[in-house]
């Protein structure tokens, strides 16, 4: 618990901080937009960012029913929302899964053979559909010339996008290869073994080199139809951070950004923020927001909308999250305490 209590203070320091070069140039202008802000959009841009992690869920949800018939829709979208919190502690959100592989076997008896499948074909089905959106929209903007990008720009989304198919790309390629991971995993368990964190070296390299072979077989597994679906409720997601940047623009009042291009900005600024290494692309999102937006808007009213994005889409999401596994792990204390009364007679 004092980690995790630990990992909510980075969080909310990384706020500080982006608070912090955001508002030091013009606070009362920034604060002033915020303070005036349409609520209306921003109750809309916080159930639109909801909505996202809904489709997210049910991404997740029509391939774990494949391994569990009775898995509910919304048990997946509780465990995206509680997930959202190691998705935001880590660089490139690569903490949920490990999360997700862990409650999937302990909540739902999911052997991590199975969970290992289902997350990889989530993830596999997510950049699929982030590299198909972004396609789409660059044809588009090429055709139609709806954003003008400056230099810089132009090479780091050429960069995110190049890395984002990359991606998909080497997915594909642990499916088919015939990379052996025998004596990498080998080489690992005889470390923590001279290290004295394992004993049985033997015994535990078998089990993970049994494991890993099982979890390969399981994803060459064709699931065409559930890879299709799991793709569609990833684009309908990534469609709706678009929204939310869209959102965020009306409740500042900026409107001569349609929604079309407040979407492409957003899908853009994902891309553009691909390669870096921090907590939830802190940084890089910011930068590529308030850059594309510069071809429309610049000053206190791009500020606060920027902001009002990433709380919602970020910091609002990850610290959500946190509430949500407190109050999780709370709640099963209580039912052990409960059961173990009703046992003792």
């Amino acid at each position: 618990m004092k980690k995790f209590k630990k990992n909510i203070i980075i969080i909310v320091i990384l706020l500080l901080i982006v608070l912090f070069f955001t508002l030091k140039d013009d606070f009362y202008g920034i604060t002033n937009v915020l303070l005036n802000s349409n609520i209306i959009y921003i109750l809309l841009l916080i159930f639109v960012i909801l909505l996202g992690d809904f489709f997210k869920g049910c991404s997740f949800w029509v391939l774990i029913r494949k391994i569990k018939k009775d898995y509910k829709v919304f048990d997946s979208f509780m465990l995206i929302l509680r997930s959202e919190f190691f998705y935001g502690m880590t660089p490139f959100a690569l903490g949920g899964q490990p999360y997700q592989l862990y409650e999937l076997k302990n909540r739902d008896d999911i052997s991590y053979t199975h969970g290992a499948n289902i997350i990889f074909k989530d993830c596999y089905g997510y950049q699929l559909a982030l590299v198909t959106v972004s396609t789409i929209f660059l044809l588009i903007n090429y055709i139609f010339n709806l954003i003008e990008f400056t230099d810089v720009i132009k090479n780091l989304l050429l960069l995110g996008y190049l890395i984002n198919i990359g991606i998909v790309i080497f997915f594909e390629y642990l499916k088919y290869s015939k990379l052996k991971h025998n004596k990498l995993v080998d080489n690992i368990i005889n470390l923590l073994h001279k290290i004295k964190i394992i004993k049985d070296k033997e015994k535990i390299s078998d089990k993970i080199n049994n494991g890993l072979d099982k979890i390969r077989e399981h994803l060459k597994e064709r699931d065409s139809i559930l890879v299709f679906k799991s793709y569609l409720f990833s684009i309908l997601k990534i469609l709706m951070l678009g929204l939310a940047g869209y959102l965020s623009l009306k409740a500042t009042y900026i409107n001569n950004v349609n929604m079309i291009e407040g979407i492409f900005i957003i899908i853009f600024a994902m891309n553009v923020s691909s390669f870096i290494p921090t907590p939830g692309a802190s940084g890089g999102m910011e930068f590529g927001f308030l850059t594309l937006l510069s071809a429309y808007i610049v000053g206190a009213k791009a500020n606060a909308a920027m902001l009002l994005w990433r709380f919602s889409g970020f910091y609002f999401l990850t610290l959500n999250g946190a509430l949500m596994i407190m109050l999780k792990e709370k709640f099963e204390k209580r039912k052990e305490i409960k059961n173990e009364k009703n046992s003792n007679g």
